[in-house]
């Protein structure tokens, strides 16, 4: 007979060297006064607690050997996605935002006629090009051509810049509405018209009777207008962009830097000198 001496369990089989139990090296039990009667020969095998079972494994030696159950790992998925998505939105936010910079630093280089250089030529006289858009300007569309006045005209410079600029919206909504009629009726006999000196009217007309008939839509804004009036209060000069946007049988868009010169003829301002002084783009 063999004893635990850990556990104290008694094992009657002699082949064994180990417990059972705890895995500990069996030794001979001690001996005492009264003998230990064994009632029969069965080996006696003692059976382990589910709590052992569970949280120990015996090697075939007979050592025990602790089950340690693994840690459960926090999921890093929903982390990892929700910092994918703040990026994304910083990004987003941030190409917007340089996007709208880029566009009014364009904007801003457009309406500045400094910087722009005057790398192309006045289109001039060409058959199908109209020098004379529609303008659009903050004052009443429609414009009638200024009749006569039946009072003189003051003399005074801010109400005859005042009537000047009139006089070149007027001009702007005549063309608009497709009245050719009262368009060449803002001109005066003989014009300069772009690079040709002393043009009768109808000549002018015919060139301008060509651009109606080509566009279906002229559409033009007016900007950054400036008058200008000589010694005499009697001859102006009026200088303005012309944005504009033609179709019909032809497209035709730009910008241009125009003049017209005016001279005051029985009450009216006509117009004497037609050009422009600088092309900031055309397509």
């Amino acid at each position: 007979m063999k004893m635990c001496p850990t556990c104290r369990t008694q094992y009657t089989d002699d082949n064994l060297r180990f417990c059972l139990q705890d895995g500990s090296l069996l030794i001979a039990p001690l001996p005492t006064d009264t003998p230990t009667v064994a009632f029969d020969e069965t080996p006696t095998v003692v059976r382990p607690s589910d709590s052992q079972t569970t949280s120990r494994r015996t090697q075939p030696d007979g050592k025990a050997i602790p089950i340690y159950k693994p840690k459960r790992r926090r999921s890093i998925i929903i982390p990892v996605l929700a910092a994918c998505v703040v990026l994304i939105l910083v990004l987003a936010g941030a190409s917007i935002g340089y996007w709208i910079y880029q566009h009014n630093q364009r904007e801003v280089a457009n309406n500045n006629s400094g910087n722009t250089s005057n790398s192309k030529q006045s289109p001039g006289n060409v058959s199908g090009y109209f020098p004379s858009p529609t303008l659009r300007s903050t004052a009443s569309p429609n414009l009638k051509p200024p009749m006569p006045p039946e009072t003189p005209v003051e003399t005074d410079q801010e109400s005859a810049k005042q009537a000047v600029s009139q006089s070149v919206y007027s001009w702007g909504s005549a063309a608009e509405a497709g009245d050719l009629d009262s368009y060449m009726g803002n001109y005066a006999d003989t014009v300069d018209y772009y690079n040709r000196a002393a043009l009768g009217r109808s000549q002018v007309r015919n060139d301008k009777a060509r651009a109606f008939n080509l566009y279906s839509s002229m559409r033009m804004t007016l900007s950054n207008l400036n008058v200008s009036l000589d010694e005499t209060g009697t001859r102006a000069t009026a200088e303005f962009d012309k944005d504009w946007d033609f179709r019909g049988k032809k497209n035709s868009s730009g910008k241009v830097r125009s003049q017209l010169r005016l001279k005051l003829d029985g009450g009216r301002w006509v117009i004497t000198s037609e050009r422009d002084t600088r092309v900031y783009y055309t397509n």
